[in-house]
């Protein structure tokens, strides 16, 4: 024990540096962990225990090197500071760990929170620099109640805050099985809070003058740093997986993310595939005019459009009841059984609660329906039920009706399969509004039809003309019209006059529809040929409201076609300067947005200034003034200061980035806004004295809306990958650090400790030499010391080799995997064969090692898990490729096993070729053994990103 203690002693520099290293990487891996915006409350202080592990590894640092270089007044000053900094943050970091509560927190807790306030810090560092005052020595005894007073109470709240911690969010973190980081972590803070805080230096009063550093080295015969370096140690890789996570949670929102994206562009394309089947519905209207066919083919499409069963459409007469009722879904026998049976519907209970209130109605279940009737006898049974009414100028004028909506689950309707929804509800609405405008159509066609032969009484304009397009005949409606539009007569007419009089039986030609436009107008021409007149007559009425409303429906599924496009786009797996300009060229196909030129700035990081990222179409000029842009300045500056869209149809005052030459035009300038935060603004351009619309409005904000989520979702992904990236670095630095400190503490294992048990066998064996032969007690108990000393000596060269073969430094990676494989067949009495090709292979040190590392990971496996008898090893160099393979004849591994995130063997593996752009692939089934694959391209370079 001696020898170790003045081994630990002459060594103590290295302690220092690993005790010091271990708490700086704890620092580093907390600061490049991304902890923005996280729901757990741990992310919002621990910069404080970063704060610490950064300042304390200082510290530790700072004494390695006065050990190495010697104690100066002035280090000695910044070593009293850092260290009195550091555990300032480690105690606050302990009690506002402390004090996070939930509602299941032991109530003791919370009462001693209210004793753990924030003036409890102030009060402790007044009361520490009056005992250093008053004092003697006012940096020692200060360094003393440092310790005493803000380290020892910092570490014990830290550890118990860490297992208080886990234990109010047991349900979220148990999962994901950092229990025992948590537990270490706490552990590791408890010890190293006594350990730190009540053994240091000796000081003047009680207990220092006893429990110090020297007190602790004589009962021990370890100086106490070795153990605060293993407690450092332990706390680092505690911490480490306790980040875990926040990668988690990034990731579950990254996947929650993703899943709204999906949902969103789900219903966005059934929306957009709705529309384009109400748009093409809406061209039958004024195409066909069979009003059973036309009803027909309405309810078919309603049917299969919301996935229900059945469908109807009832239109009433007089009396209330069915003056027309069609039907889709229904087999043609069923619906002649049904009507023998039941008749045609009378327009009671729920159609009859429809017309009478004139609402929408939307059950799960016909029969709970206050209104339902039931079904007559000989009626399909029906349960689920939509129904919307039909209204023509302010009137009720029949119903659209749907029910039993399919069951069976989808990824298109998700947990509301089985039963309406509101976008079923919006369907039938706007199915309804397509039958009005159909029955108004077809209504208007019948008075034109009864007034065909009384045209000068008709309230609507008529005009006959010749097979030449000369006017023959206007009646008073189409002279007023005439007069009130300011046209000629001929203009209105339409431009396929000869071909309707042609033909060669012109007596059964059917109505030919034309639509003209006059003065914001649009109406509907029907003509066809009168025979016994040789002329042609047309009959005209206004379809403005209808070409609105189907303007409207163009209108929205142009909208959602881009919305639904940005949203693709945001799925895939491309850059952000792809996403933005793959996004500013969707917005541009939107027709009104002409001339085709734009751009998105999005704000700089940090700073209250816009950056051109993406533009289409803008002159070098305009590209150098508008390159970065203050909020306020100009109307992009005013978009993002304000967060409200700025329009202007010319170039006025409020353009700040005009030039000579400019072209004249107007502009939209749509905030990106992300949780109420604007995080850049969409530019794009109008024609001069361009008009706004509502709609255009609304469109633009849902464009750039969905566009603003593309760029958080893609933010939030590179983030992600930054923080893998940082992350697997600084493992492949610790790795090499590491490997750099074990070969340095082999060597001097071996080397010093070496020379000192030889040097102790060879004195041994001096003296053996020189007893007298009648001393045989003296002898045999000297040569039992000298067996003792040769079991040291192999002991020193076992935990030397472990630590770092020197041959693998020496010899080489073949000579270091053979003498390894070697060595455990003996130890472990498994059969191990190894095959080299060439034999002779030394890549560079860093790959040889860790080639070496995984070799070691892989047959340490065979033993803890596989119950193998053999294990056959080969290592082979080709061309493009370094391959070793690993190959027991053990009991196999499960997928769950190979994949599992827990299996931190495997993981380490993979991590270790990672910067070589190699891979490791692990095969195995039930009782048929395991192998391990690694593949190393051979003239990878090192990749340090």
């Amino acid at each position: 024990m001696d020898l170790l203690s003045q081994w630990f002693q002459q060594n103590l520099d290295i302690v220092f540096f690993i005790y010091g290293f271990a708490f700086l990487v704890m620092g580093a891996a907390i600061l490049l962990q991304p902890k923005k915006g996280s729901e757990f409350a741990l992310a919002d202080i621990l910069w404080l225990l970063a704060a610490f592990g950064i300042t304390h590894g200082i510290h530790e640092e700072l004494d390695m090197w006065a050990i190495i270089r010697g104690r100066h007044p002035l280090l000695d000053l910044v070593r009293w500071f850092v260290l009195a900094a550091s555990y300032l943050f480690l105690f606050e970091f302990g009690r506002q760990l402390f004090n996070i509560h939930t509602q299941d927190s032991p109530q003791w807790q919370k009462k001693m929170s209210v004793v753990l306030g924030w003036w409890l810090l102030p009060l402790i560092t007044c009361s520490i620099l009056y005992l250093g005052l008053t004092s003697a020595d006012f940096w020692r005894e200060g360094s003393i109640w440092t310790r005493y007073l803000l380290g020892f109470p910092g570490g014990v709240l830290a550890g118990f805050g860490f297992h208080l911690y886990y234990k109010g969010r047991r349900e979220t973190l148990q999962p994901l099985n950092v229990r025992k980081f948590f537990l270490l972590g706490g552990v590791s803070f408890l010890i190293y809070g006594t350990l730190g805080g009540l053994i240091g230096p000796k000081g003047g009063f009680f207990p220092s003058s006893h429990i110090n550093t020297d007190s602790f080295l004589s009962t021990l015969k370890i100086p106490v740093q070795v153990f605060r370096a293993v407690c450092a140690m332990t706390a680092a890789w505690a911490v480490g997986g306790m980040l875990r996570i926040f990668n988690w949670e990034t990731g579950k929102k990254l996947e929650n993310a993703h899943v709204q994206l999906e949902t969103q562009l789900n219903k966005n394309i059934r929306l957009a595939r709705n529309l384009d089947s109400l748009h093409e519905i809406s061209k039958d209207i004024f195409t066909e005019f069979d009003i059973k066919r036309l009803l027909g083919k309405i309810a078919d499409n309603a049917r299969k459009l919301t996935g229900c069963r059945y469908s109807a459409i009832g239109i009433l007469n007089n009396e209330g009841g069915y003056e027309y009722f069609v039907t889709s879904g229904i087999e043609q026998d069923k619906l002649e059984d049904m009507k023998k049976k039941c008749g045609l519907p009378a327009g009671k209970g729920l159609l009859g609660h429809i017309a009478k209130f004139s609402k929408t109605v939307r059950v799960d279940d016909v029969s709970r329906h206050p209104a339902s009737a039931g079904f007559p006898e000989g009626h399909l049974q029906m349960k689920t039920f939509l129904g919307a009414p039909v209204i023509l100028h302010s009137r009720v004028i029949g119903s659209l009706y749907l029910t039993d909506k399919y069951s069976c689950p989808s990824k298109a309707h998700g947990e509301t399969a089985g039963r309406f929804t509101e976008e079923d509800e919006g369907l039938a609405s706007s199915f309804g509004a397509i039958v009005s405008l159909a029955m108004n159509n077809i209504l208007m066609l019948k008075e034109i039809e009864n007034l065909a032969s009384f045209p000068q009484k008709s309230p609507y304009p008529v005009i006959e003309c010749d097979t030449e397009c000369n006017i023959t005949y206007l009646n008073p409606a189409a002279r007023k019209l005439v007069n009130e539009l300011g046209i000629r007569g001929r203009e209105i007419l339409p431009p396929y006059i000869p071909e309707t009089a042609s033909g060669p039986d012109t007596r059964n030609k059917e109505f030919s529809y034309h639509e003209v436009r006059f003065g914001g107008m649009v109406f509907g021409e029907y003509s066809h040929f009168v025979p016994d007149k040789r002329t042609v007559r047309i009959y005209i009425y206004d379809i403005t409201q209808q070409e609105i409303a189907k303007a409207g429906i163009k209108r929205n599924y142009l909208t959602q076609k881009v919305l639904n496009s940005l949203l693709q786009l945001s799925l895939k797996d491309i850059s952000l300067d792809e996403l933005l300009n793959g996004g500013l060229d969707i917005i541009l196909s939107i027709p009104f947005l002409t001339p085709k030129k734009g751009g998105i700035f999005l704000t700089e990081e940090g700073t209250e200034v816009l950056a051109l990222a993406s533009n289409r179409g803008l002159s070098a000029p305009l590209r150098e003034k508008c390159f970065r842009v203050p909020f306020g300045r100009c109307l992009c500056g005013e978009a993002a200061a304000s967060g409200r869209i700025q329009f202007a149809n010319s170039l006025d005052e409020r353009h700040e980035g005009c030039y000579e030459g400019m072209t004249p035009h107007g502009h939209y300038n749509v905030p990106l806004l992300s949780k109420g935060k604007v995080t850049g603004v969409i530019v794009l351009f109008l024609e001069e004295m361009h008009r706004q619309e509502k709609w255009e409005v609304e469109f633009l904000q849902a464009a750039a809306d969905t566009l603003a989520g593309a760029i958080a979702h893609k933010n939030a992904e590179r983030m992600l990958k930054e923080s893998y990236k940082q992350l697997r670095n600084l493992t492949g630095h610790l790795q090499a650090v590491r490997e750099e400190e074990r070969g340095k503490v082999a060597r001097e294992i071996h080397d010093e400790l070496g020379q000192l048990m030889t040097a102790l066998k060879i004195d041994l064996t001096w003296l053996r030499s020189r007893l007298q032969r009648d001393q045989e007690a003296f002898s045999g108990k000297i040569k039992s010391m000298i067996e003792l000393v040769e079991t040291g000596n192999k002991t020193i060269q076992r935990i030397s080799s472990e630590l770092r073969p020197r041959m693998l430094d020496d010899l080489g990676l073949t000579e270091a995997i053979e003498w390894q494989a070697r060595e455990f067949q003996e130890r472990t009495g498994i059969e191990c064969e190894v095959n080299m090709v060439p034999d002779d292979i030394i890549p560079d040190k860093e790959l040889a090692t860790n080639i070496f590392r995984i070799f070691q990971e892989a047959i340490t496996n065979v033993v803890r898990h596989a119950d193998a008898t053999r294990i056959e090893v080969n290592l082979k160099v080709g061309l493009s490729d370094i391959e070793l393979v690993i190959t027991d004849n053990g009991k196999g591994i499960s997928r769950e096993q190979i994949s599992s995130p827990y299996s931190f063997g495997l993981v380490s593996m993979r991590e270790r070729v990672l910067p070589w752009d190699g891979r490791v692939e692990i095969k195995g089934g039930e009782n048929n053994g395991t192998t391990v694959m690694v593949n190393i391209p051979v003239n990878s370079e090192r990749s340090i990103n």
